[in-house]
């Protein structure tokens, strides 16, 4: 290897290859490579553990091998276990190496499947495994711990690092349980001498007290689980950890909660912020980041008086499970309290604000549904007046105290957690919606004007929606070009639903400052697509530089409706020329390879300053063969596939992902449903109008299409005119990526409107007298029979004029093909009037002059078409006397 490559060269190689198996490559090289990574691997761990994210280390993040893992699916329990011993094997020669490793992310997710719910739900190791998982951890000196529960049970977890937890200084216990083999009161908080971060799902609040050196913990992430109706007095401990910069504590939520226990856990959750007894806040000095699991009520008048500023605050914290979202009426009641002091105090000081809600439309009781009717019905007319202070607050404190939480008849089994993230709701106001709440929240939200960025999910669960209008403005003022002026100045807006939301006037309620913008939507597959157009409409709003001149990213990610054709062409037209970065995450409509290579040109063509594109994972399994999606060098093969377009590959990067970045949290969308007959053909229809409204396509017949070339002056080119409608091209302006899959629809539109066609033909009476007719009646009946098809090609033009006078008497409504026969006698005054009219000659309209030449030439106009049918779908009566066929 001397000879071959410079040491130092190779252990610049080593360094950059920590992170990866290439790492264990270059181990196996040779006896000189092995003892220069020894080197190298103690140089860079002479500060600390180096961190190994295994994620990366495992299967190199590639996204082409992460699919989501449901406690139901018991087919893939075995390929589970099998990667568990791939990675112990793996595990095993890292520590040939060294054991100074810090073991990130070791969990599920690293061997490429997602939990739907929790871990805690998967299947769990076999027993000879867990203990060799066990063993090999052991041997490992890492001073972080984060152990999922598949690869062991808990004592067995204690057991891998209980004789080293006086070096530990990041510990996460997920949703462990205070057991008695665990030891947790009696070995293990007490030994934990240099901790700096602890984190616990399942906390005992009776033995945090047992934690030594508290003055040196950073950070706390606890959610307690409460038995029995303690006292705020026994959590007075949290004010000995003095030096914390992160703080977050909420309550789990029991089984099948009933309302007294929902009220004894509110209750004590306020009264332990509450500053009667003490203020909390106070003893934080250096605290930078805050987050509650429900909103105090006066958290902003503490903010304020503190008058220390705050990195981030979080209503809510964020999981895969979704169990400890907040309540939107305690956020909004937070707000209310801080604006009754009429402007006494000045706004806290937060640069990201993040909020993590959860809605549950759902009454039970009759009396609460008769108060919360008329309290909507006034919610509705208060938000049209634009009076959101002392009468909406009281509608708001009125309706808490009759909020009521439905009980759920969950049971203690596994099969039935997979509901529990959606109905452990903590305090439900059933009186208004989220038509309410969301406007509401994004006024107060925009008063502030220090905050930097604004993080919003929520979840709709029972019938709860969001499909009205984000502002409360009236609707001459939506319907001005002026937009409202807010105090804020966020640069960066998030917002993630889990259930049927839309973006109706959210522009309205987003700042100029705007530069990063980030939409997820988790629709749900039956109802998801009407709110499309709203997303759509959004887009295009997002693109005005007058309102948005700083927009240089954004994200978007549509689950549960196949829409990225859509969202490609409306990004493109309306962002792609000043975005810098963009993502676009949704199903596809078309999935052949031919139309993924043209999206891919279309790309490049739509985005020309871009710097990072992010495109979903099904599409480029399209494009990608299986061996390249497992490669561990799939990046380059996106790249290398990415180099087959017009791409600039030197200045743009071209990969996949998904919403939202960084965070634990990755939603499983529903599989989106296939459109029926009916939707299908309304969607050709739509997309018919909006070709004809564009000016690129008009429809001169049922089954036959024309394309207007276009020119410089927007003029009809001159030339051979008979071979028009024969070679005619269908080109689609703002559609060219989707040439195929449209011609394939239209040519299915042109066999059904021509079968339909022919069945009207067929059921069409046919009036037939030979023997008292004279050559008259003939003509006009044939006449009657022929008019609803003319071939214009055929058209001679010594034809013109009688052409011209069979459509004048089919105008004046004498024959056509609906004649009805009747019994009745025809009088007298029908005879005259008859005569009369026969003695009228019209006077026949001279076609120099007229539109008529332009109509034999080019085909009929749309105007003139439904004219045309307008006439036709007139019904006339002829009288056929029986006494003159007598005579």
């Amino acid at each position: 290897m001397d000879e071959e490559l410079p040491v130092d060269i190779f252990r610049r190689i080593v360094g950059f290859s920590v992170n990866s198996r290439t790492l264990l490559d270059l181990w196996d090289v040779n006896e000189s490579a092995k003892e220069a990574i020894r080197k190298e691997i103690r140089k860079l761990s002479k500060k600390g553990p180096l961190k190994i994210d295994l994620c990366r280390f495992f299967r190199e993040e590639n996204p082409f091998q992460l699919e989501f893992f449901d406690f139901e699916q018991k087919e893939k329990k075995k390929e589970l276990h099998d990667k568990i011993r791939e990675l112990a094997r793996l595990l095993e020669r890292l520590l040939e190496i060294g054991v100074n490793f810090d073991l990130e992310n070791l969990n599920s997710r690293a061997l490429g499947f997602q939990a739907v719910i929790d871990e805690q739900y998967l299947p769990r190791a076999p027993f000879m495994l867990q203990k060799k998982m066990m063993h090999i951890l052991e041997k490992f000196q890492s001073s972080t711990i984060s152990i999922s529960p598949i690869f062991m049970r808990p004592s067995r977890m204690i057991r891998s690092f209980r004789h080293r937890l006086d070096q530990i200084t990041t510990l996460d216990l997920g949703n462990m349980k205070s057991l008695a083999a665990c030891k947790l009161r009696s070995t293990v908080l007490p030994s934990l001498e240099k901790l700096e971060n602890f984190t616990w799902n399942h906390a005992n609040h009776s033995i945090i007290h047992k934690i030594p050196n508290k003055d040196q913990l950073k950070s706390l992430n606890l959610t307690f689980h409460i038995i029995g109706r303690p006292n705020f007095v026994e959590f007075q401990f949290l004010k000995d950890f003095r030096n914390l910069e992160a703080l977050y504590f909420g309550f789990t939520v029991p089984h099948n909660p009933s309302r007294m226990e929902m009220d004894v856990l509110l209750n004590l959750y306020q009264a332990i912020w509450s500053r009667k007894h003490g203020n909390l806040l106070e003893s934080y000095p250096k605290i930078r980041n805050l987050g509650f699991w429900n909103v105090p009520e006066k958290i902003f008048q503490q903010l304020s008086k503190r008058r220390l500023p705050l990195e981030s605050l979080n209503f809510g914290s964020l999981d895969q499970s979704l169990t400890k979202l907040c309540s939107f009426d305690s956020v909004l009641q937070a707000f209310f309290k801080f604006e009754e002091l009429e402007n006494a105090l000045d706004y806290p000081v937060v640069k990201h604000l993040n909020v993590s809600g959860k809605f549950e439309k759902l009454v039970e009781n009759k009396t609460v549904q008769k108060s919360a009717k008329t309290l909507e019905n006034q919610s509705e007319i208060v938000q049209n007046r634009r009076k959101t202070s002392k009468i909406i607050r009281k509608m708001i404190q009125k309706s808490v105290k009759m909020s009521l939480k439905q009980p759920e008849n969950s049971q203690k089994s596994v099969k039935n957690v997979k509901n529990q993230s959606g109905k452990m709701n903590l305090h439900t106001m059933p009186a208004v919606g989220l038509d309410y709440y969301l406007p509401n929240l994004m006024n107060r939200i925009n008063q502030y004007p220090g905050i930097q960025t604004i993080s919003l999910l929520f979840k709709c669960i029972f019938h709860a929606q969001m499909t009205s209008s984000w502002s409360m403005e009236t609707k001459k003022e939506k319907n001005s070009r002026r937009r409202p002026i807010l105090d804020a100045t966020y640069t960066e807006f998030k917002l993630h639903s889990e259930g049927l939301c839309g973006l109706l006037d959210l522009d309205r309620q987003l700042p100029q400052s705007l530069e990063k913008c980030e939409i997820s939507l988790n629709l749900p597959a039956e109802t998801g697509r009407k709110v499309i157009p709203s997303i759509l409409d959004f887009i295009q709003k997002l693109g005005s530089l007058n309102d948005f001149p700083e927009l240089v990213e954004f994200h978007i990610q549509i689950l549960g409706v196949k829409c990225f054709e859509q969202l490609i062409h409306q990004i493109g037209e309306h962002l792609g020329p000043h975005l810098h970065r963009i993502s676009i995450y949704a199903p596809l409509n078309c999935t052949d390879k031919s139309s993924a290579k043209r999206q891919m040109t279309r790309i490049a063509e739509l985005f020309p300053r871009a710097t990072e594109i992010l495109l979903p994972v099904d599409f480029f399994r399209i494009l990608m063969s299986e061996s390249a999606q497992n490669s561990p060098n799939w990046h380059q093969k996106i790249t290398k596939l990415a180099r087959k377009h017009p791409f600039d590959m030197e200045k743009c990067r071209i990969s996949t992902g998904f919403l939202p970045r960084g965070n634990a949290f990755m939603p499983k969308g529903e599989e989106p449903r296939e459109m029926t007959q009916e939707e299908e053909e309304r969607e050709i229809e739509e997309l018919d109008e909006s070709m004809i409204g564009n000016g690129g396509v008009e429809m001169i017949e049922d089954d036959d299409w024309i394309v207007d070339d276009d020119d410089d002056d927007g003029e009809e080119v001159e030339g051979d005119e008979t071979n028009d409608f024969e070679n005619t091209e269908i080109v689609y302006e703002s559609e060219e990526d989707e040439l195929d899959d449209l011609e394939r629809k239209l040519e299915q539109e042109s066999d059904r409107r021509h079968e339909k066609w022919q069945k009207k033909q067929k059921k069409r009476v046919i009036l037939e007298d030979s023997e008292d007719d004279d050559d008259d009646v003939e003509n006009k009946e044939n006449l009657d029979d022929s008019h609803d098809v003319v071939d214009w090609n055929n058209l001679s033009e010594g034809e013109e004029d009688s052409d011209a006078d069979d459509d004048d008497g089919n105008r004046n409504g004498l024959f056509d093909d609906q004649a009805v026969e009747s019994d009745r006698e025809e009088s007298e005054d029908d005879v005259a009037d008859e005569e009369a009219e026969d003695e009228e000659e019209p006077e026949l309209e001279s076609l120099d002059d007229s539109d008529d030449e332009r109509l034999f030439e080019n085909g009929p106009s749309r105007k003139r078409q439904i004219e045309q049918q307008q006439r036709n779908a007139k019904r006339r009566r002829i009288v056929i006397s029986d006494d003159e066929e007598e005579d």
